[in-house]
């Protein structure tokens, strides 16, 4: 099948797994993704998954090397690699890999699947240490160190919370350390994209479920605020405007809602979708401004770009 279809890597990627998962051979795998690579030299996924194979092996060598000593079996003159067992072989795989593709989403793939193996605390720390210094300026890296925050532990194992009030306390020490990372981001870019993933971030903690009544006020506090804040910066993406507004119309403040759809499509007011949200919305509202708006929309919105402002208008009248 490869030599009638090597132009495919997925074939490459099942062989591999195949030689990997049921014949147990990792070095056969080994050099099927080395022998992909040649003719697929700039292949995400080929990286990707050969990247994973090597941790995968490492950690499968880990687990029977701890084995054998537990049961004291005398391996003899059979040892096991220590480069194989820090997964020095991934790293290998990584830097060649990030060499022939650039871009901080590959390497925060790579880094992920890096995550979720036990014993490659000094890779993750690699790759993340050239993430920040190849690509300060992309907001995927500000983002991941942002986020990364909830998973840092400010207390050891015997003092974490155990009450539901201090759980809860604790959540929002990590989420104003996140938010900390993108103060700092904002500052250092402030781009509609890093607005966006800021926005972002404290929508989906907002919207986390939560019995502790002062954690969801902060969170509530927080999201309006960056709202507020990506606004009057002028950089608050187009998209997240019906966000905001959905938001305002759950707290029952609907004049709020009703201004920042003015705001929307004062910005934007050749979009044609911030007219029709805003339409949307004066006529959830019943609203005795819907003509207006409608005319308004009519002066500065293409005419090849108005119908679903003519159907708003013909079911309102």
């Amino acid at each position: 099948m490869l030599a009638l279809h090597p132009n495919k890597p997925a074939l490459w990627i099942m062989a591999a797994k195949w030689e990997m998962e049921d014949r147990l051979s990792s070095e056969s795998a080994r050099q099927l993704f080395l022998r992909a690579l040649r003719f697929h030299p700039e292949s995400p996924k080929l990286y990707q998954e050969y990247f994973r194979m090597e941790l995968m092996h490492a950690e499968k060598q880990r687990k029977e090397k701890k084995e054998f000593e537990q049961a004291k079996i005398d391996l003899g003159e059979f040892s096991f690699s220590e480069d194989i067992l820090n997964g020095e072989l991934a790293r290998i795989v990584y830097r060649n890999a990030t060499e022939k593709i650039k871009g901080a989403e590959f390497a925060l793939l790579l880094l992920s699947i890096a995550k979720r193996f036990d014993f490659t605390q000094d890779l993750q720390k690699e790759i993340l240490e050239n993430l920040q210094a190849m690509y300060d300026n992309d907001p995927l890296v500000w983002d991941f160190m942002a986020r990364q925050e909830l998973e840092m532990e400010s207390l050891p194992p015997s003092e974490q919370p155990q009450s539901k009030q201090s759980k809860a306390l604790e959540v929002a020490r990590k989420e104003e350390r996140c938010c900390a990372v993108f103060e700092e981001a904002i500052t250092h870019l402030p781009t509609e994209e890093m607005w966006k993933c800021y926005v972002t971030f404290t929508l989906e903690r907002c919207n986390r479920k939560t019995n502790n009544e002062e954690l969801r006020k902060k969170r509530l506090e927080r999201v309006q605020n960056v709202f507020s804040q990506a606004h009057e910066s002028q950089l608050l993406p187009a998209p997240l405007y019906k966000q905001w507004i959905q938001l305002l119309l759950e707290l029952d403040h609907e004049d709020q809602a009703r201004e920042v759809a003015a705001a929307a499509t004062n910005r934007f007011s050749q979009l044609v979708d911030m007219w029709e949200m805003r339409l949307q919305l004066l006529l959830k509202l019943k609203s005795n401004e819907v003509a207006a708006c409608a005319q308004e929309a009519f002066k500065v919105v293409k005419a090849k770009d108005t119908l679903p402002l003519w159907t708003l208008w013909l079911e309102w009248s």
